[in-house]
């Protein structure tokens, strides 16, 4: 239960790591209540990882505490860290699962064969 918790924290802790990069300063309850809200509100539609819903809600709920000069890339990166990252290292790590499982059954056949030797 820690690590859900520290997940969740870390996660959300990302767009107040983003605003600093960019020299924007805000309260950090204020960018989790707003990422709570973003994530209550991308559970609704029926779009694989609330596609377009999560980037177009984010502008105008973000846009209470965050500049407009920069609010494109803010919502870019925190997309990109919190979502797209995810997406990719998922995919690969799929791909390396994938290309590990002749290896597997190479092993699986040479124990199996083993067995049947003795």
């Amino acid at each position: 239960m820690f690590f859900t918790y520290l997940f969740w924290a870390v996660e959300f802790f990302l767009l107040v790591l983003i605003l600093a990069g960019l020299s924007q300063t805000t309260s950090i309850l204020t960018a989790f209540a707003a990422q709570v809200f973003l994530a209550l509100v991308m559970v609704i539609p029926a779009t694989p990882g609330a596609s377009r819903v999560a980037e177009l809600g984010a502008a105008p709920i973000f846009s209470v505490f965050i500049n407009a000069s920069i609010i494109g890339v803010t919502i870019i990166a925190w997309r990109a860290l919190t979502y797209y990252m995810n997406l990719l290292l998922g995919g690969l790590m799929s791909l390396k699962v994938i290309k590990d499982m002749d290896l597997i059954k190479k092993i699986d056949r040479g124990f199996y064969r083993a067995l049947m030797i003795t």
